[in-house]
């Protein structure tokens, strides 16, 4: 290809090719650079523009990855995968109103493709729309009772509906599917937090931070317990990974400063809390906190 391109520098199939090649090897940069070479030579060609759109999608140039899949559907508006690939842009984008009619576009093209339905299950649920999120997962299941996402989006639908037991069983059925699965373990051990077994909660959380050490949502689950149950020590660990993670979250650093405080180590909860302040002056907690932690530094001295 290259040296095809060496000849002939405006060749669309070579630039395209290259591009794509480029994308596969996770070169995304050049393969960007390539595509746009090959979208440049040929404009009117929708499969450039959806392979370009991708690859902007995944360097996380998601307002450029969504005019590329746009621009191909008005020259193919019956392009299943640009169709997709832009609901799936919207919904990652927190678009989540436009990516369901996205995929319902989808669905039109191919009304048996899972994945699409699955996906605009996955929509309606971060739109809110918890009975239409359902209704589609269940039917995708119903096409592959063995789908991931589907039985991971039902589970997190119903929990959203406060159907607790039912969510604990979808997720389940997720983790039989696929027992590692991050997001799962997670949502799992929220619900049955939420049930109120937290020993059964706390075994996913340490499931999930088995599949990845940092992981916030299992760390502050884990950390509320232990603080709860007067393990301090241990809840300030937890905390101080969440931290790391999300610093400019207020609530993190008022729990680890509440954790380091209840450890005796004032000085330090003391930080924690003004931090948190600095970050929401308006963060009620953490200032009575501050209060107090500064009365018993004041009453040590």
């Amino acid at each position: 290809m290259r040296a095809r391109l060496r000849k002939y520098p405006g060749d669309f199939t070579a630039l395209y090719n290259l591009g794509a090649a480029l994308q596969a090897e996770g070169r995304l940069e050049d393969a960007i650079t390539q595509l746009r070479l090959a979208v440049a030579a040929n404009p009117g060609n929708p499969t450039a523009r959806n392979s370009l759109g991708t690859a902007l999608q995944a360097q996380g140039d998601l307002e450029g990855a969504i005019g590329e899949y746009r621009e191909a559907l008005r020259q193919r508006p019956d392009d299943f995968n640009a169709r997709y690939n832009l609901g799936q842009a919207l919904l990652l984008g927190g678009r989540s109103d436009e990516a369901a009619a996205s995929f319902r576009e989808a669905l039109g093209i191919r009304p048996e493709d899972v994945d699409a339905r699955a996906q605009l299950g996955a929509a309606l649920l971060a739109a809110g729309r918890f009975d239409e999120a359902i209704e589609q997962c269940r039917r995708a299941i119903e096409a592959n009772p063995k789908h991931l996402n589907a039985r991971y989006n039902l589970g997190q639908a119903l929990a959203r509906r406060g159907e607790l037991g039912a969510a604990v069983h979808e997720l389940g059925e997720a983790l039989r599917i696929q027992p590692d699965d991050l997001d799962s373990l997670v949502a799992l051990g929220l619900v049955l937090l939420a049930e109120g077994r937290a020993d059964e909660a706390a075994a996913r959380f340490r499931e999930a931070l088995r599949v990845r050490a940092d992981d916030a949502t299992a760390h502050d689950a884990l950390g509320q317990l232990a603080f709860a149950g007067g393990q301090v020590d241990e809840a300030v660990g937890h905390f101080q990974v969440v931290v790391a993670s999300r610093p400019d979250d207020a609530d993190a650093r008022n729990n680890l400063g509440s954790a380091l405080a209840a450890a005796g180590r004032l000085a330090e909860a003391a930080a924690e809390f003004e931090r948190a302040l600095a970050i929401d002056p308006g963060h009620v907690a953490a200032r009575e906190n501050l209060e107090r932690a500064r009365a018993a530094l004041a009453g040590k001295d």
